[in-house]
């Protein structure tokens, strides 16, 4: 694991090179990004720096056969990888999941879809009639859901997962485990 604060630096570190074309024989790259740090209001897209990515979504034949991956451009969340797929990963930590007074906190803002989905979830719970189910807590699944989707981000790599983190507080904190 590498960890970033600076994209270019990244990149260099990377050996990227911006107009390279790739075939599927080349070595894989790929962007990963945590589905609940995407917006949801721009729903398959995520601001990085002045640029917007897209999810792959749908189009993982060329996104991983094709290496279209290779070009950064585009990225996967943790629904769209299954493990492995990628040589080196680039993993944008963005802002749900932040180092806080020593301990991880969540935004509020990035857990927009989860509570709605929570909330689904209990109101059917509710209403089944002889259901001895407790409903679900917010706070614990969205704890949960959100780590998880680090912890399957974290892992996609064959070899080198390099971090690109947004928020200065979770880079040192980071940058501070990976020197230990």
């Amino acid at each position: 694991y590498e960890v970033y604060n600076n994209y270019e630096d990244l990149l260099k570190a990377l050996g990227y090179e911006e107009n390279c074309t790739y075939d599927k024989e080349d070595e894989s790259i790929g962007i990963v990004v945590s589905s609940y740090d995407c917006n949801p209001l721009n729903k398959g897209n995520y601001r990085l720096l002045e640029t917007n990515l897209r999810d792959a979504g749908d189009d993982l034949y060329k996104y991983y056969y094709l290496r279209n991956s290779n070009k950064l451009n585009s990225f996967v969340s943790e629904f769209g990888c299954q493990g492995l797929e990628f040589d080196d990963t680039i993993l944008i930590w963005g802002n749900t999941l932040l180092w806080r007074n020593g301990d991880w906190m969540l935004n509020p803002g990035g857990t927009v879809r989860l509570k709605w989905h929570v909330k689904e979830v209990n109101k059917l719970i509710s209403s089944i009639k002889k259901n001895k189910s407790k409903l679900l807590s917010l706070d614990e699944v969205i704890n949960q859901f959100v780590k998880n989707a680090y912890r399957v981000l974290l892992t996609r790599a064959r070899e080198t997962t390099y971090i690109y983190v947004e928020d200065e507080a979770t880079y040192n904190h980071l940058k501070h485990l990976l020197e230990s």
